[in-house]
C-alpha cells in the first residue's frame, strides 16, 4: 500500500514538472510574440512601409508570425492539458484521503461496538 502511494506521489511530482515546463513555454511564446511583431514591423519600416498600421498589418500576416501563433496555440494546449491532469490528480488524492478517513472511522466505530 505504501509503495503504491509513493508511486502515485512520484507521478504527481512529474505531472507538476510537466505542467511547469509547459506553462513556461507558453508564457515565453506569448511574450516573444510581441517582440516578433516589433521585429517584423521594423523590417517593414526598413522596406519603406511608412505607416505603423501598414507595418503592423504586414507583420501580422508574415509567415514567421503566423508560425509563432501556431506554436503558441500548441504550447497553450499542452499547458492547459497538464494543468487539468494535475488538478484531477490532486482531487483524486483528496478523495482517497477522505475514503481512508471514513474507513478508519468505520473501523473504530465497529471496534468500539465489539468491545
Amino acid at each position: 500500500m505504501e509503495d503504491k502511494l509513493e508511486v502515485r506521489l512520484e507521478e504527481l511530482r512529474q505531472q507538476a514538472v510537466d505542467y511547469s515546463e509547459a506553462e513556461a513555454e507558453r508564457t515565453y511564446l506569448n511574450h516573444f510574440r510581441k517582440s516578433k511583431l516589433a521585429m517584423l514591423m521594423k523590417d517593414r519600416e526598413v522596406a519603406g512601409v511608412s505607416t505603423v498600421a501598414a507595418q503592423e498589418r504586414d507583420a501580422r500576416a508574415h509567415p514567421e508570425y503566423l508560425e509563432l501563433l501556431i506554436g503558441l496555440r500548441e504550447a497553450t494546449k499542452v499547458a492547459e492539458k497538464n494543468k487539468w491532469l494535475l488538478n484531477i490528480a490532486m482531487r483524486g488524492s483528496s478523495l482517497y484521503q477522505t475514503q481512508q478517513a471514513t474507513l478508519r472511522a468505520e473501523m473504530a466505530a465497529y471496534a468500539s461496538k465489539s468491545a
